[in-house]
């Protein structure tokens, strides 16, 4: 019934630690910071999730509140635009981007806008499909060209494998 102390969790320990070594030569910033990201969200409950977010990360950093959040679009825009994978702002064009976030059963799309680097969410719609939806349509296709058959895809609830049904055309 006994536990080893590598098995059991100690909530009063912080898994994320910054040491005066890691300051910015004792002015109390920091030059390492944990960045956690969060899916923007268009519902009213927004603020609730990222309220609750950033209550249960506080107990896991020390000094607590150290953690910047940042809304997945954000952080997906600063990335490409760290590797120069967009357009200069100067362009004279908008500096608007559209991000498109397709997972496996939903589709974020998001505008994200701003100036000097203070990028925001300015719109955000969760679509309900995603990788999983298209990787179906794309083997359906593929499998209706190749036998010249309409297929359906069934999901089976008893297990993970899909079962294929074809019918000739």
């Amino acid at each position: 019934a006994g536990s080893s102390p590598s098995s059991s969790v100690n909530n009063t320990n912080p898994l994320f630690v910054l040491d005066e070594s890691m300051s910015a030569r004792g002015s109390g910033s920091y030059n390492v910071r944990p960045i956690l990201t969060y899916p923007p969200s268009s519902d009213a409950n927004s603020d609730d999730y990222l309220t609750q977010y950033r209550q249960s990360v506080n107990g896991l950093t020390s000094p607590a509140g150290i953690a910047e959040f940042v809304p997945e679009p954000v952080a997906i825009v600063c990335g490409a635009e760290y590797y120069n994978l967009l357009p200069s702002k100067d362009a004279g064009g908008s500096s608007s981007v559209l991000v498109v976030d397709a997972g496996g059963t939903s589709t974020c799309v998001s505008i994200v806008g701003g100036e000097g680097g203070k990028e925001e969410v300015l719109y955000s719609a969760t679509l309900p499909f995603g990788g999983d939806t298209f990787v179906d349509l794309l083997v359906s296709h593929l499998v209706d060209g190749f036998y010249g058959t309409t297929s359906t895809t069934t999901n089976n609830s008893n297990d993970d494998e899909s079962s294929r049904t074809t019918h000739p055309s």
